[in-house]
């Protein structure tokens, strides 16, 4: 289960603790989110500053990218206002049960229904900024509730199935879309780097200054790094792909990442 991201300056909300039971997460800041999934208890989002929702929603708007929105939510807090993408959602209070978990909200949106009560009230749906983006999956069966131990087993394999749901899709359009990058300099280098081995989160830039000349802002890198994970040649480990390894030969490319391998074996010295 890899790139399942929390935020970090919440991690000791009670919601994420439970989350961190069942599976692997990864902590990070919202300026430091990666391609891949996040999943942030509604109660949040308007402790969020302005900044700060915007990063999201930009985050959110990236092709894979998958926010899992799960309760509690603020009574006072609009949504709709929140996300400005002309998307009506709001809660309603309701006595209901899904999968014998007790419901308390659902959602009244135009949207189509993932997951519906017995009563058939909407508790989970999709929504997209537009066709390219990510997802953002609203839910209001409380999955990472501490007080309903006794449906514990049940919880998890719901949120694991929104977790693998996407991933699984996304793994489908990965192999339907044609994606050309348009390749400069940075990416070449930034796959050399994958294929010696020496990419990671930390210390990328320092490299790429140090053996290439380039001077670039984290979130540079973080675009180029995004857009060849997309084009599936390099993984969300930043490791080449077999796609990548190919690229890397074909173009002659394996000569430098030798050279790469050496270089950093000698402490750097180019």
């Amino acid at each position: 289960m890899s790139n399942v991201q929390i935020l970090k300056d919440f991690t000791r909300r009670t919601e994420y603790r439970i989350l961190q039971e069942w599976i692997l997460v990864i902590e990070r800041k919202i300026e430091e989110l990666t391609p891949g999934i996040c999943i942030i208890p509604g109660v949040l989002l308007p402790k969020l500053k302005e900044e700060e929702r915007m990063m999201l929603i930009n985050w959110i708007e990236r092709w894979g990218n998958h926010l899992i929105v799960c309760p509690p939510y603020s009574k006072v807090f609009d949504i709709t206002a929140f996300f400005n993408q002309g998307i009506f959602i709001q809660l309603k209070q309701v006595n209901d049960q899904f999968k014998n978990i007790p419901v308390m909200e659902a959602f009244l949106t135009k949207q189509p229904a993932q997951w519906e009560t017995i009563n058939n009230y909407n508790v989970c749906f999709e929504y997209r900024i537009h066709s390219g983006s990510g997802v953002v999956s609203f839910v209001s069966v409380p999955l990472l509730d501490y007080k309903l131990i006794q449906c514990d087993e049940i919880r998890r394999e719901l949120m694991l199935s929104l977790i693998e749901k996407k991933k699984q899709e996304n793994r489908e359009g990965n192999r339907k879309v044609d994606i050309r990058l348009n390749f400069e300099p940075l990416h070449i280098n930034v796959l050399l780097l994958a294929g010696a081995e020496l990419l990671s989160q930390t210390n990328s830039v320092t490299l790429l200054k140090s053996y290439f000349g380039f001077v670039i802002k984290e979130e540079q890198l973080q675009i180029v790094v995004e857009q060849l994970q997309i084009a599936k040649l390099i993984n969300i480990s930043f490791q080449l792909t077999d796609n990548g390894e190919e690229f890397i030969k074909n173009n002659g490319y394996h000569v430098f990442v030798r050279e790469l391998k050496k270089r950093s074996a000698d402490n750097g010295e180019w």
